[in-house]
């Protein structure tokens, strides 16, 4: 191999050679000399080798080796005494590998809280009294001694029922058994740094870690042990989501998770909701919508004239009809303001953020092929404003969007170019053919030899017409919503029904201090976003709304709130 290559690799493993090494020694000096023996070693066999299938497997086979070789120089004592060898009836150690019974005694040492860890390290391997440790430790003779006695006690147990042991492996890949949080959302608001859930949350033993503690209090090493990470490892995370508030310091030091996880549920509770949102889905449509549709110029969708304070793509009234509905049902349909009881939930954030945090787990979305469900992401609304330009952009994603991109992708660079184009101030020249081509694969331009609907523009069909494709106002959002209709009163006390029952539905599947959460979340059922995409298909299915045309699937249900409107079309020959 060339020495580039064997470079490379070298100091892409440094940190997990450096890992393992600290995982099996659980002392810095004795790591770093460890660490430094399978480098050396690693070096050297990559240079003689010519092609590597799994680099993985090659590093930690030679780990392996030289840990081994380790042991046998370093370790003189009896490797037994901290287990107590008459308990266990062991086997004399020389038919046993003394390496695999070393690696499992420190595997079991790994899951110990730190200070346990560092008494029964200096007892058995520094060879210090009891007296000594508690002078050193600055702790009283008999917590030490207390200490002592869980830990091995501890050992032992886990020694006997844990026949697993962490491998090399276990560092350079997922958490085992993981459980992953398929969508990670907040109810609140984020800080000045923008930081998302999901920054917290970006490794699965991390999400495993917020599960193990989720539905009972734990304490650290019962976390570890079950979810096969070393104590100390599991330690820093856990006190790095305390910082933040995704976890709460309990009694007898225990932690408990706290954010709202929401998981598989039964297939016929599944059926229940879904069946309960067709219901009530229904009264919307009945109730509501006719009032939706009825709003008076310059809503109406009545298409005598363009509404001089809204620019309709292609003239296309059905299409800001979808856009009007799920725009309504989310800001018109609330029948409970339930904003102080959220404030009770909400936690603030280290980086100056204040909300619930959300997570759903991967698991909930492995039941029926359920029409409320909408794989791989849920129905979600979005709002920002943008700091550079006058506009504000609310969108709701559902499975009516032709792309599944990730929301925060959609408030960024694109619109702000779709706000230079609309002003004039983004030029058609080379330097700007990437962001033109962002906008067109976005569809927030279209280029199209379909005339649009509009008896005034004719021309022939040889000729080109370039649009945007967005709802875009000039109203303020204030003004909008406004303009809309308010809820109906008798669709107040149906969607407080609605409400009770569908938190009747779910409450059995969240532990007891998420049980009143849970009930809050689920008020206003009418504007989440499952709900008003039953809505959406309900009236798609009665003909009121008529199906979207393929590019119109890529910005439906999207309004941008400008102080400008877009020029209608523009032409060039073919």
């Amino acid at each position: 191999m060339k020495k580039e290559h064997a470079d490379k690799i070298i100091t892409d493993y440094l940190k997990k050679i450096y890992g393992f090494a600290i995982s099996k020694t659980m002392d810095i000096d004795l790591a770093e000399e460890l660490a430094a023996r399978i480098t050396f070693e690693a070096y050297k066999s990559l240079l003689k080798a010519e092609k590597i299938q799994n680099t993985d497997g090659y590093i930690y086979k030679i780990s392996r080796n030289i840990y081994a070789r380790f042991v046998i120089e370093e370790m003189n004592g009896n490797p037994y005494q901290i287990l107590g060898s008459s308990k266990l009836n062991i086997q004399p150690i020389e038919n046993i590998q003394r390496d695999e019974i070393l690696d499992k005694i420190r595997t079991e040492i790994a899951y110990l809280s730190n200070i346990q860890r560092e008494i029964i390290l200096m007892h058995y391997f520094d060879k210090l009294k009891l007296n000594t440790i508690a002078e050193k430790l600055n702790l009283p003779f008999g917590t030490v001694a207390w200490h002592l006695h869980e830990a091995r006690n501890q050992i032992k147990d886990g020694f006997i029922t844990h026949n697993s042991q962490l491998t090399t492996q276990d560092y350079l890949s997922p958490t085992p058994n993981p459980f992953p949080f398929i969508t990670m959302s907040i109810n609140g608001h984020l800080g000045p740094s923008n930081t998302t859930m999901s920054f917290y949350f970006s490794k699965k033993f991390t999400q495993n870690i917020a599960y193990s503690a989720y539905y009972k209090a734990k304490n650290i090493a019962e976390i570890a042990r079950e979810i096969k990470l070393p104590t100390a490892f599991v330690e820093d995370k856990i006190n790095q989501l305390i910082e933040n508030g995704f976890m709460k310091k309990l009694a007898n030091a225990k932690v408990r998770t706290d954010i709202y996880i929401k998981e598989k549920r039964d297939n016929s509770t599944d059926i229940k909701i879904l069946e309960l949102n067709k219901k009530y889905a229904k009264i919307v449509c009945d109730i509501y919508i006719p009032h939706l549709f009825s709003t008076p110029y310059p809503l109406s969708p009545t298409p005598y004239s363009l509404p001089p304070k809204i620019y309709i793509p292609e003239n296309d009234h059905n299409f800001l009809l979808w856009s009007l509905v799920s725009f309504a049902c989310n800001c018109k349909l609330s029948v409970i303001d339930n904003n102080n009881e959220l404030e009770k939930f909400m936690i603030k954030r280290k980086d100056g953020g204040k909300y619930i945090a959300i997570a759903t787990l991967n698991s909930d979305f492995q039941t029926l092929n359920s029409e409320l469900r909408t794989p791989p992401f849920s129905p979600i609304d979005t709002r920002v404003d943008n700091r550079i330009f006058p506009f504000v952009l609310w969108e709701f994603i559902s499975k009516f969007n032709e792309k599944t991109d990730d929301c925060s992708e959609w408030s960024g660079f694109q619109f702000e170019s779709l706000y230079r184009y609309m002003t004039g101030n983004l030029k058609k020249e080379p330097s700007n053919i990437d962001t033109f081509k962002l906008m067109y694969d976005k569809g927030l331009i279209v280029t199209t030899t379909h005339e649009p609907h509009n008896s005034q523009l004719t021309t022939q069909n040889s000729q080109l017409i370039t649009f945007v494709n967005l709802i875009i106002t000039t109203m303020k959002e204030e003004e909008f919503v406004d303009s809309l209709p308010p809820i109906p009163n008798e669709l107040i006390a149906i969607g407080k029904e609605f409400d009770d029952e569908m938190y009747k539905l779910k409450k059995i599947y969240f532990p007891t201090h998420k049980k009143e959460l849970c009930r809050i979340l689920n008020q206003n059922s009418f504007t989440k976003g499952h709900f008003r995409t039953l809505v959406l298909e309900m009236l798609l299915k009665r003909k009121i709304l008529k199906p979207l045309k393929n590019h119109q699937k890529l910005t439906v249900n999207k309004i941008m709130f400008s102080d400008v409107l877009p020029k209608e079309v523009e032409r060039s020959n073919e």
